[in-house]
């Protein structure tokens, strides 16, 4: 066996390798969901909401828009299609879609066995 080939195997942990694209963890990288060319989703009326007047207690629609970090510290009702869910946003929830913060199906608990 040549002796760069026995370098390139490890045992254990990957290397950490970066591609530029997306993070890798272990051997799978993940990619970022949107075109980069693209950028992120943001309706212009949020903006325009947030440079009128603060953001507290707003009602947002747009469930597809991302969060931005002008919204950090805000609280802001996120429409589920039945009734407005409170939401308090912060700095971990910043690149996020609104929508995934406001459920639209509902949780059953799962059933028991009568036997």
């Amino acid at each position: 066996m040549r002796s760069d080939q026995s370098k390139s195997r490890w045992w254990g942990s990957p290397p950490k390798q970066d591609f530029g694209q997306g993070v890798v963890k272990g051997r799978i990288s993940f990619m970022p969901r949107r075109s980069i060319w693209k950028g992120s989703f943001f309706y212009a009326f949020l903006s325009r909401m947030q440079k009128k007047e603060s953001v507290q207690n707003r009602q947002i629609w747009s469930r597809r828009s991302s969060i931005s970090p002008e919204f950090v510290d805000c609280s802001v009702l996120i429409y589920n299609r039945k009734t407005p869910v409170r939401c308090q946003i912060t700095e971990g929830k910043v690149g996020h879609k609104f929508g995934e913060f406001a459920n639209t199906r509902r949780r059953r608990p799962s059933k028991k066995n009568g036997k």
